[in-house]
């Protein structure tokens, strides 16, 4: 390989990148810093009296590097392009299936072990003297919420003697004080430790890295210096702004397997919506917070009880473009779908429905959730999402209501009657007019707004009481008296919006929770 030329990426365009390295090593950061150099970009060399990051070895490469990242920027605040680099080594002869030796404490290995104790070990294991050296890193883009990861390897042999050479004064990472001077590359006969420069570009683990990184901010270049004809500038919404004139939102709310996921992806590909899952949005954030669970159903939970039930919505109102029709599925939450609601007042619910016969054989052809194997497992499922309170009263929220179960043609005949706003032309689509004040007078309504005057629980007889003081006497004619005995079935049957307390020798008293009171609070913004 020749030494690296200047590319023009880096020199030509009027905006360039500013790059730092974050290490102990000066002499990492000057072999970094010729290659960078040779390519035309200029690296900067992050100086600490101190380690920048905790070198655990049991993290493992990937994950240590990660934490390395996370580390640097919680210590010191930076928010710049830079990244770090950590060095292994795998000696075959020595290594295992699950053990690669010395593996990343390839650093304090080779302080404690001479040449002539690694030669006599290989000896005594039949003389494979083949190892790998690698280098990986690990790049932090300001807005990017992953960490860019890139790697680089030489694989070789551990020579056969001790090196004579002397050190490189121009060149101090070829040395015969390193794991360079035992090393001898794949296709070389020289030690890596002992080769010129210009000769150790074609062989340096290091290098091969650096390049891979370079190749990579090329790219990032490129798209700094994007012409205007290739990017959009992108409205941001306030709170403050009046209904959007622009693209149409949708969002789709129903049971596993109804159908979410297919509309999403039949309206991009055959009308050119936007598609977003609300769960791949909350992995996200469980990502950028660092929030784990053992599953789908605990993440969730996990994520909305420590950033609110509305962060979902929040988050993709905040990446709401207007100029672009969108769908939007997955909500589980009466929070989610209020709060885009009352920032994005157009938008349309569409629920929908589907037999649980239909939804279990649809789950059983998909095949996508192994846990998921009998029909009281997917019932389980089902329990567990209605928790999250949105599914009980979907169809109270919803504007558009589908019954999907026919044929996947079916299904595409309704979806595109509700983006063409032809409901009445395909069977199984009706439009659900906003009733606000007709649910009003339901008796779930009228229960929960009782429990929600109370500060604590209540029994069903004085919510019963309430609910006949506070019946308007203009509607006494035609809404429905609530006795003490109705409460308790209206209010059993709604557990994910109410707290049931049993307690021996006490009547049955209830709760409000608060996806109750978003309920009333998305009934009351109802128009009729």
């Amino acid at each position: 390989m020749p030494r690296p030329t200047v590319r023009g990426m880096f020199v030509d365009p009027p905006k360039g990148l500013e790059v730092s390295f974050h290490t102990s090593s000066t002499d990492k950061f000057l072999q970094a810093r010729m290659v960078f150099q040779d390519c035309g970009l200029v690296l900067r060399h992050f100086r600490s009296s101190q380690d920048p990051y905790d070198e655990d070895y049991d993290l493992g490469q990937r994950e240590l590097l990660v934490r390395a990242i996370k580390q640097i920027k919680n210590r010191l605040g930076v928010n710049s392009l830079f990244f770090v680099e950590d060095t292994s080594l795998k000696i075959d002869a020595l290594s295992l299936s699950d053990k690669v030796v010395p593996g990343l404490e390839v650093k304090e290995w080779f302080a404690r072990t001479s040449f002539a104790d690694l030669d006599a070990e290989l000896r005594a294991h039949g003389n494979n003297r083949e190892a790998t050296v690698s280098s990986d890193i690990a790049l932090h883009v300001p807005g990017l919420r992953r960490v860019v990861l890139i790697h680089g390897d030489t694989s070789g042999r551990v020579a056969a003697t001790p090196p004579t050479f002397a050190r490189s004064d121009q060149w101090p990472w070829l040395t015969p004080d390193t794991f360079n001077g035992w090393f001898v590359p794949a296709g070389a006969s020289k030690r890596l430790g002992e080769m010129s420069f210009e000769e150790s570009i074609e062989h340096d683990f290091r290098v091969r890295a650096f390049l891979k990184l370079i190749d990579r901010l090329e790219e990032y270049a490129a798209i700094l210096n994007l012409s205007g004809t290739s990017y959009s500038v992108r409205r941001l919404r306030k709170e403050t702004d009046g209904p959007s004139l622009f693209g149409s939102l949708y969002l789709v709310i129903g049971k596993m397997c109804a159908g979410k996921t297919t509309l999403g992806q039949y309206a991009t590909s055959h009308h050119s919506y936007r598609f977003i899952e609300a769960s791949s949005i909350l992995r996200m954030i469980a990502e950028r917070d660092g929030i784990t669970a053992p599953n789908a159903f605990y993440l969730a939970k996990e994520v909305l009880e420590r950033q609110g039930p509305d962060i979902v919505a929040r988050e993709i109102v905040g990446m709401y473009d207007p100029a672009h029709d969108t769908v939007v599925t997955g909500f589980r939450t009466i929070e989610e779908v209020q709060y885009t609601r009352s920032h994005l007042p157009d938008c349309k619910v569409v629920f929908i429905d589907a037999s649980e016969r239909t939804r279990f054989e649809r789950h059983l052809a998909r095949g996508r959730l192994d846990e998921i194997q009998t029909l009281r497992d997917f019932q389980e499922h089902d329990r567990r999402q209605w928790a999250f309170g949105l599914l009980p009263v979907a169809c109270d929220l919803a504007n558009v209501r589908i019954e999907n179960e026919g044929t996947m043609s079916d299904f595409h005949a309704q979806i595109d009657a509700v983006i063409r706003r032809q409901y009445s032309k395909v069977p199984g689509v009706s439009d659900v007019k906003p009733q606000g004040s007709r649910l009003q007078e339901t008796r779930v309504f009228r229960c929960l707004r009782a429990l929600e005057h109370f500060d604590g629980p209540v029994s069903c007889p004085q919510i019963a009481e309430w609910t006949e003081r506070e019946t308007p006497p203009a509607d006494s004619e035609h809404v429905e008296r609530i006795s003490a005995r109705h409460v308790n079935w209206v209010l059993r049957d709604i557990p994910e919006l109410v707290r049931r307390i049993d307690a021996r020798g006490d009547r049955v008293r209830y709760q409000i929770l608060p996806a109750g009171r978003a309920y009333l609070e998305a009934v009351r913004s109802m128009k009729d």
